[in-house]
């Protein structure tokens, strides 16, 4: 019997100084919990990355995000559930990457899942 999988996409929210950030994995199994992350690939227009924030589907629960080296989480909630997580504290050179860690249960549902996304860069 063949898995159906969630795809989980990245939805960048369009600004000038948007830099390249992707999700892996790409896929998962619906109702499992999955451990991925958010990758900051470079800065933006030379600036370096000071801050990453992520909107979580409603139908995403569990969620537990961890914070790299030098850099703090903050949550927003709607209710018991965490609706926003953002990365901030540290600071990402232009030319340098780093993965934003993230363990979540999936909804039981096929289909996709947009995590909207927002890279701040500069001071």
């Amino acid at each position: 019997m063949r898995n159906s999988l969630i795809g989980l996409a990245l939805c960048l929210l369009a600004t000038p100084a948007m830099a390249h950030v992707t999700l892996a994995p790409a896929s998962a199994p619906p109702g499992k919990r999955v451990a991925a992350s958010f990758h900051i690939g470079h800065g933006c227009n030379g600036a370096a990355t000071t801050a990453l924030q992520v909107e979580i589907p409603p139908s995403v629960v569990a969620v537990e995000p961890q914070a790299p080296a030098g850099w703090s989480v903050a949550l927003v909630r709607a209710g018991t559930r965490i609706s926003v997580v953002t990365w901030k504290g540290g600071e990402l050179p232009n030319d340098k990457a780093l993965a934003f860690p993230i363990a979540m249960t999936l909804p039981l549902g096929t289909g996709a899942l947009a995590f909207p996304a927002t890279q701040i860069c500069g001071a």
